[in-house]
């Protein structure tokens, strides 16, 4: 079985990335003008539709926790969650 971890950094410049089996296989970073709420989900979408998987196939979920910008933080979190 394949191990996909996706990567969530939005404490700052907000940046995703997604690992298969520990390897970083796509990351990408979001526009600097901090619209993660905006940016981030299609962002996690189009790295997985590269790759040729789904969000049901995501094994873990890693995300920041700061310190950094609160709404920044909350974005990622949220999207973690979700």
């Amino acid at each position: 079985m394949t191990d996909l971890t996706l990567i969530l950094e939005t404490s700052h410049v907000a940046q995703c990335g997604l690992a298969v089996d520990g390897t970083i296989e796509r990351e990408t970073q979001l526009d600097y003008s901090r619209r993660h709420h905006r940016d981030l989900v299609p962002a996690i979408q189009r790295m997985l539709t590269e790759i040729g998987s789904s969000p049901t196939q995501l094994t873990q979920i890693m995300v920041s926790i700061g310190p950094g910008s609160y709404t920044g933080l909350r974005v990622g979190i949220m999207v973690a969650k979700t």
